[in-house]
């Protein structure tokens, strides 16, 4: 199964002070973090929605002749080329605009790795996979060559290339920011363009003690170019943060539906979770045209959920409006007027029709 998608943000002025600890009737122990520092509310209090249709452009599926073993993600490059990560099949895939298989990128035979946990996809068409498991982030020229392995200091849970990508297949300038919740204190550690381990930053909280349970969320790049930065969503914990690939932050905010951050409970086997119920803030972020898309889980009247794509703006997170999504989905991308969701082994792309918009 795939890890939890648990990247994390270095807030610099987010520091937690302590945790509440309880107890349960049952004897479970019940650890509920607390924030010294609020990051700002949202001037609107409620969503505020705004109509938009969907015309479906592109379909990767077993019906199309496409089979995907356990797609879990996706990007979309300059070209319009679409990788998906199948996990499953331990492979990054290059799709063309038109849904037509490519390149897979993915390890030598008998090469350690194990299944990716992330990627990214520079300007250039390189690609960067982060292996969990084996701590490696490999990285690829856009024809499939694999053209080095970094052997990392800690686990990688996420990555981002941070730098300016050069030519295609160069190694370009600025190294990687990963997410390292392995490496003791600090959540991120950023590496050279030699793969050497600059520093880590991402201390959020109390004792040292890193809870990634707590700070589960989703990361994608601001939409600035190479050299910009990323937009942070905590799933559980209703937070929305902006920072350059240094940890400088841009700004910290509230979702428009702010959670308390969740209750952490013993699990089978000495292990930890969640408390069920708590709510679920958001799912995926992605960033474009200046604006932050969050997919958020919300209650239904029947007792079940749907999504919808809560939009930010991206220069310093103020809440707009929100849309309905396509289709309920785990995984969800936004890139212009094109929204991609990621359904069981089926890939969709969307046209997203404003109101008045011509078919």
């Amino acid at each position: 199964m795939p890890r939890e998608r648990t990247f994390f943000l270095v807030l610099a002025t987010l520091i937690v002070a302590g945790v509440a600890v309880g107890h349960f009737g049952d004897g479970r122990r019940e650890v509920q973090p607390a924030l010294r520092l609020q990051p700002q509310s949202q001037k609107k209090h409620a969503r505020s929605w705004q109509e938009r249709s969907f015309v479906k452009t592109m379909v990767i599926a077993p019906a199309a002749g496409v089979r995907l073993a356990r797609p879990v993600s996706l990007k979309e490059d300059r070209s319009g080329d679409v990788l998906v990560l199948d996990w499953s099949d331990a492979s990054v895939r290059r799709f063309s605009p038109s849904g037509r298989p490519g390149v897979s990128y993915h390890l030598p035979p008998g090469t350690a790795g194990g299944n990716p946990e992330d990627f990214d996809v520079d300007a250039a068409g390189n690609v960067w996979i982060c292996y969990h498991d084996a701590g490696t982030v490999a990285s690829f020229e856009p024809g499939g060559r694999l053209r080095k392995t970094w052997h990392l200091a800690s686990n990688p849970h996420r990555v981002i290339f941070a730098g300016s990508a050069g030519s295609a297949g160069s190694a370009g300038e600025g190294g990687l920011v990963v997410f390292a919740a392995d490496a003791g204190r600090d959540l991120f550690a950023r590496y050279s363009a030699q793969g050497e381990l600059v520093g880590g930053f991402g201390r959020l909280l109390a004792g040292g003690s890193q809870d990634l349970l707590t700070l589960d969320g989703d990361v994608a790049r601001d939409g600035r170019d190479d050299a910009g930065g990323f937009v942070y969503a905590a799933a559980h914990t209703g937070l929305l943060a902006s920072y350059t690939l240094n940890g400088e932050p841009r700004f910290l905010v509230r979702t428009i539906d702010p959670v308390a951050l969740p209750k952490i409970v013993a699990a089978s086997g000495g292990s930890q979770k969640i408390a069920p119920g708590s709510p679920l803030a958001a799912l995926t972020v992605s960033v474009s045209g200046g604006l932050i898309h969050v997919l958020a889980d919300l209650p239904s009247l029947q007792g079940g959920s749907s999504r919808a794509f809560d939009v930010y703006d991206n220069r310093d997170g103020s809440y707009l409006y929100s849309v309905h999504t396509p289709e309920p989905t785990a995984f969800a991308l936004v890139a212009g007027d094109r929204v991609y969701t990621i359904r069981d082994d089926v890939v969709t792309r969307w046209r997203m029709l404003g109101p008045g918009s011509p078919r």
